[in-house]
Formats: C-alpha cells, structure tokens, sequence
C-alpha cells in the first residue's frame, strides 16, 4: 500500500477567520478571514454598533458608498486593516479595554449581504 502524503506546515493564525480590534483604534482582518470570505474586491466597510450588547457589525463593500470606511488589503500578508478611530470616539469605545482578537458571528443582512459581528469582551474585567 503507498501513501501519497502531503506535510501540513502550521501557518500559525493566518488560517484562522478573525477580526482583531487593535489597541491603536483599528480592525484588522486576519489572512485566514480573507482567504474564507475573499476580500480581494472589497474597498471599504460599513460599520456597525449595537450599544447593549456591545457589539461591532461590519458588512464589507465592493463598491464605494456613503459612510463606508476604506478597508487597506495586505496582498502579501493576506488580510487587511480598517481605521476605526472616529468610530470608536463617537461610541465612546475604549480601544485599549476592549482590544482582542474575535471571532466573528456571521449574520445574513437583506441584499443577500453579510454581516460579521464581533462582540466586544471587556479587558477589564476579572470574569471574562
């Protein structure tokens, strides 16, 4: 009997679909969620916030609209990067105590679009 194998490489996080807010203020996408959703078309994000639950949603866009905040790919690294300063300051948002790295629930949206929310865990707290 012959075995036609293949050795798996660990590639670290890159495989992994998630969505890192940053303490700096930013969201970036990790190269595992790129590749799962293929972002190679998107140019921006829609932003969302759900203040009682503390929840972010982004719908990501192919095509330029009001509002929409411009999404940065990374073709080398695989994923991409979305200023959310203004954002958070408008939501009063402290980027240090929520900073973490989510995995994001996918929430199907009207237009056939989908939502990724990620809600935000508290750094704070000692019962996270």
């Amino acid at each position: 009997m012959e075995y036609n194998f293949e050795e798996y490489k660990s590639p670290g996080g890159r495989i992994l679909p998630r969505i890192t807010l940053g303490k700096s203020g930013g969201i970036n996408i990790s190269a595992g969620f790129a590749k799962k959703y293929d972002i190679r078309n998107v140019v921006g994000a829609r932003v969302f916030f759900d203040k009682e639950k503390m929840a972010i949603g982004i719908v990501l866009v192919k095509e330029k609209v009001d509002g929409m905040l411009n999404i940065k790919l990374a073709p080398k690294q695989g994923g991409g990067y979305i200023n959310t300063r203004g954002f958070l300051i408008k939501y009063d948002i402290d980027a240090e105590r929520w900073s973490n790295r989510y995995e994001p629930k996918e929430v199907d949206i009207p237009n056939g679009e989908k939502m990724f929310v990620i809600e935000l865990q508290d750094n704070l707290r000692k019962d996270n």
